[in-house]
């Protein structure tokens, strides 16, 4: 997949700027058996925030993804990207 930057900066408060093949918010994703690759920056770009971008639905109610454990990770490979083969956002997330 050739993930592109986007034409025009979207927002200061926005991660969209920065293109992955893979943008997972629910850090409990099975992630099993993926290829990114071709991206403008990120492979996989796991963004742990305080909240889902869908927060206001019943079934994210309660549900911090910042605090979420790290679901498996296995036979994923990440080639050929500009940037990381896998970003994290915040800087920090520690399951």
């Amino acid at each position: 997949a050739y993930t592109r930057e986007p034409s025009k900066v979207i927002g200061s408060t926005e991660t969209d700027d920065f293109p992955a093949t893979f943008w997972i918010t629910q850090p409990s994703t099975h992630m099993i058996g993926n290829v990114a690759a071709g991206s403008q920056s990120s492979g996989f770009w796991l963004e742990a925030s305080l909240r889902f971008p869908g927060a206001g639905l019943a079934i994210n109610q309660g549900v911090t993804p910042k605090f979420l454990p790290l679901g498996p990770w296995v036979n994923n490979t990440s080639h050929s990207n500009w940037g990381n083969g896998v970003a994290f956002y915040p800087i920090g997330y520690m399951p």
